[in-house]
C-alpha cells in the first residue's frame, strides 16, 4: 500500500460531499450539494429568494470549466463569484429603473420651468457619469443614491480609502463636467 491520500473515488460513500476534499465533476448530485452549501454561506439575506438561481449559475460555470475533479475551495470561489454577479445585476437593474424615472423635483418647483430645469440637470448628470470609468461611475451613482463611503467599500469590495478616493475624484470630475455644460451650484 502506498502512503498517498486516497483518490476521490476511494472516499467512502458515507462521507458527506462537503467533507470530501475533491469531487469528481461527473457526480452532479454531490457537486450541487456542495454548491448549495457554498451559496448558503455566501448569499446575503437580500438574495435568499435567488439562491437557487445562483446555485444553477455556479453549476453551469463549473461544468463549462471542463474540469474532471474540483476541490471545495474552487467551488466556494465559484459560488462567491456567482453571488457577487447576482448582486451586481440586481444593483444595476435598480439603477436603470431609477435612471428611467422622472427626476424628483425640488420643493416648490411645481412650475413647468422648474420641472424642465430639474430634468435637464438629471440628463446632464447622467451624461457626465457615462464619461467616467466604470468603477468610479458605479461608486458615484451609489453615493448619489445615499450610500455612505463605508457602505460603498463593503458593497463594492474596495478598501475604505479606495472608495473614498473614487467618490471624491468622481465628484470633482462630475462638478467640472456639469460646469462645462453650464450648470453651477
Amino acid at each position: 500500500m502506498s502512503e498517498h491520500a486516497p483518490s476521490p473515488a476511494a472516499v467512502p460513500a458515507a462521507v458527506p460531499a462537503g467533507l470530501a476534499r475533491e469531487l469528481p465533476v461527473s457526480d452532479l448530485r454531490a457537486l450541487r450539494a456542495s454548491l448549495v452549501s457554498a451559496v448558503r454561506r455566501t448569499c446575503p439575506a437580500q438574495l435568499a429568494a435567488d439562491a437557487d438561481d445562483i446555485v444553477q449559475e455556479a453549476m453551469l460555470r463549473v461544468l463549462r470549466a471542463d474540469a474532471v475533479v474540483v476541490n471545495q475551495r474552487y467551488l466556494h470561489r465559484v459560488a462567491t463569484c456567482a453571488t457577487i454577479d447576482a448582486l451586481r445585476r440586481r444593483r444595476s437593474a435598480r439603477l436603470e429603473l431609477a435612471g428611467d424615472a422622472v427626476p424628483e423635483t425640488r420643493a416648490g418647483a411645481a412650475d413647468p420651468a422648474g420641472i424642465l430645469a430639474d430634468r435637464q440637470l438629471g440628463l446632464a448628470i447622467r451624461d457626465c457619469l457615462a464619461e467616467q470609468p466604470d468603477e468610479r461611475r458605479r461608486t458615484i451613482e451609489l453615493y448619489l443614491l445615499g450610500h455612505t463611503v463605508p457602505e460603498l467599500a463593503n458593497l463594492l469590495g474596495f478598501g475604505d480609502k479606495s472608495s473614498e478616493n473614487l467618490v471624491y475624484r468622481g465628484l470633482k470630475l462630475l462638478r467640472a463636467c456639469l460646469r462645462a455644460k453650464g450648470f453651477t451650484p
